[in-house]
């Protein structure tokens, strides 16, 4: 997923290599570049947006495993504790010869 993210934003900032013209001051009308602007602006913000949205969704899986590991841990560690106390008290009711 972090491969094609990065391609995504490699898109989008070529893409946002047409709008450099908004920043001269040349043969563009205020009319037109207020309008490129909001492209330039929408664009931006769907960059970030998208990263972000990525950022959560990598962070709520990883949390997910990391709490299910340590749930196996806690589990694994409560067999082992009874399975040791079982072992305990089976040697303690040997019978007498």
């Amino acid at each position: 997923m972090a491969g094609v993210l990065e391609k995504i934003n490699d898109a989008l900032v070529l893409f946002s290599g047409y709008f450099m013209d908004l920043f001269k001051d040349y043969s563009l009308t205020l009319e037109t570049k207020a309008i490129y602007r909001w492209f330039f602006n929408g664009t931006v913000g769907f960059m970030i947006a998208l990263n972000l949205t990525v950022m959560v969704i990598l962070g709520g899986q990883s949390l997910v495993k990391k709490m299910k590991h340590n749930l196996i841990i806690a589990q694994n560690k409560n067999i082992m504790a009874k399975k040791g106390l079982a072992d305990i008290e089976k040697k303690e009711q040997k019978p007498l010869d």
